[in-house]
């Protein structure tokens, strides 16, 4: 676990924001993607990485505090998940979670809503009515039985549920889950014998 210590909150006021998208365009609460400075970044943190600073909502000022809490127990459990930090900006006076990117440009993410676009006809991309774990259990099993999954797909959903409980998400939705790959050929072709 990467420690921050509690005297130590990041000030992002001169971070550079992330060339190809400054403002992360999924989800309700404002976020801007970042990139750590090269020098006089803190030893917690990866220099020259891109990192997420995630708002509260208006109404909750410190719901921030949930995102590094949420990093807390993940570790506790065992569990892979971001490093998250608690950050502000000194100009705008607004805190926020700081959470660590966690893949670079040789990886490929595909998103929830991505399979499930694929594979319900009219999913509403948008209200993820649709969204269901049969679905997810449909495409899991199908990379399995291509070799593509390796690790115990139906485990890693059980720690999931399990680390939501605890954290008290119940924010799983279509966008806020996905498969991450190293391999360059598209995992959603492959599942359709596109690839």
């Amino acid at each position: 676990m990467k420690y921050q210590p509690p005297t130590e909150p990041v000030d992002i006021r001169v971070w550079q924001g992330d060339e190809e998208n400054p403002f992360y365009p999924e989800g309700q609460r404002e976020k801007l993607l970042l990139i750590s400075p090269e020098k006089a970044c803190p030893d917690f943190c990866v220099p020259q990485h891109r990192y997420l600073f995630k708002e509260s909502f208006h109404r909750y000022k410190d719901q921030f505090w949930a995102e590094v809490l949420a990093y807390k127990v993940g570790c506790l459990m065992n569990k892979s998940v971001p490093p998250a930090f608690v950050a502000f900006n000194s100009e705008t006076e607004v805190c926020g979670a700081l959470i660590e990117w966690f893949y670079t440009s040789k990886s490929k993410y595909f998103s929830g809503g991505e399979v499930m676009t694929r594979m319900i006809p009219g999913f509403d991309r948008e209200k993820g009515r649709q969204h269901n774990f049969e679905t997810v259990e449909v495409y899991s099993s199908a990379l399995s039985k291509q070799g593509i999954i390796q690790t115990d797909w139906l485990q890693y959903w059980a720690k999931t549920f399990v680390f939501d409980a605890l954290i008290g998400n119940t924010d799983r939705h279509q966008d806020n889950w996905g498969w991450l790959t190293h391999r360059r050929k598209n995992l959603l072709k492959l599942l359709e014998g596109k690839e």
